[in-house]
């Protein structure tokens, strides 16, 4: 099975240097509500990787408890639905959670080249 999502499509999908819990489902060919799933489960190791990014692990760890406890919606046919907006390091701990397929290793490629192009194009 090919990725669907190019490069150019990952690359414009991230914005402030995070990506949806929607691009990354899409990305990983897996439903929305399994990648929240993983999300919830690994709340704790996924807010250290937030607070690496951050110059305070404190406001790191509060802004990622206040994104999974009010959760950003995104209205689709009149339905709200939770999503979370990671950074690179968690998008790369969610995508490495699942089974190493070739599909798997082509999207997390696509994910790691996008958002180098995102950092060179913000330096």
């Amino acid at each position: 099975m090919k990725n669907v999502m190019n490069i150019q499509e990952v690359y414009e999908s991230i914005v402030g240097g995070r990506i949806s819990s929607f691009v990354l489902a899409e990305g990983l060919n897996k439903k929305h509500p399994h990648i929240m799933a993983l999300i919830a489960t690994y709340k704790e190791p996924l807010e250290t990787l937030a607070a690496l990014e951050e110059q305070s692990e404190e406001s790191a760890i509060s802004r990622f408890e206040q994104s999974i406890g009010e959760k950003l919606s995104y209205k689709i046919k009149d339905k709200s639905i939770p999503y979370m907006l990671l950074t690179y390091d968690q998008a790369l701990f969610i995508a490495n959670l699942q089974p190493s397929t070739p599909f798997i290793r082509d999207f997390v490629a696509k994910l790691i080249f996008a958002f180098n192009k995102t950092n060179k194009a913000q330096a």
